[in-house]
């Protein structure tokens, strides 16, 4: 390999880094408005999760994975908690992103005072303990 096509491509990656780390404002408000209206547009299909696919793939969108569709749009929903998930890290994948939004929804099973695992622990002592 070539020094200076190595060195070209380095400095190439450390600009591209830079303009990330110093742009992340801009990026953040992108990264939101797109997971909000790719969740929008998730919303007319209701539980077709084939059809949402196909009608992705005939508009342009073949390149983002299932994986990624699924961190938009966990993002879309809950812009406020990915806005702070964003901001609080340096993390850009959008899959990583969306997993943590998803970790931070509160949920029902979240506020019931732990009936839910106290039941279940429950179960386990009777087994357990006869």
């Amino acid at each position: 390999m070539e020094i200076d096509a190595l060195r070209e491509s380095y400095e190439t990656w450390k600009q591209r880094t830079h303009d990330l780390t110093s742009s992340r404002a801009p990026w953040i408000d992108a990264t939101l408005v797109f997971g909000f209206k790719l969740y929008t547009a998730r919303q007319e299909f209701k539980k077709h999760d084939r059809e949402f696919s196909i009608w992705l793939d005939h508009n342009g969108f073949k390149e983002i994975t299932r994986h990624d569709r699924a961190g938009f749009i966990w993002i879309g929903q809950y812009p406020s908690i990915a806005r702070q998930v964003m901001t609080e890290t340096n993390l850009i994948s959008i899959q990583i992103i969306g997993a943590a939004v998803k970790r931070r929804v509160p949920t029902a099973r979240n506020h019931d005072s732990g009936k839910t695992k106290k039941k279940k622990v429950k179960k386990i002592e009777n087994r357990a303990f006869g």
